[in-house]
């Protein structure tokens, strides 16, 4: 059926419907993983409407523009630069 996953429970997995390719599934759809497949709690024709997989589908970036400064943290890295002689 599929290829046993490794990541954590909770989170999503891809498996192999048999002939119809890959296909992404939730890891509360996921009855059974073996060493060479996954037993899935849902019906073929089910497994088949599930989305193919795309490039990078779980991919998340983020860029320090996205983090907001802190203030406190600002001043403390100042107060250690100077403190270690890095001012």
């Amino acid at each position: 059926m599929g290829r046993s996953a490794t990541s954590p429970a909770g989170t999503t997995r891809i498996c192999r419907a048999g002939p119809g390719g890959w296909r992404f599934v939730d890891a509360p759809q996921v009855d059974r993983i073996y060493e060479r497949g996954v037993l899935l709690t849902l019906s073929e024709r089910e497994a088949e409407a599930l989305p193919e997989p795309s490039a990078n589908p779980a991919t998340m970036e983020a860029e320090p523009e996205d983090v907001e400064p802190s203030h406190l943290g600002d001043k403390l890295k100042r107060a250690w630069d100077y403190l270690s002689g890095r001012y």
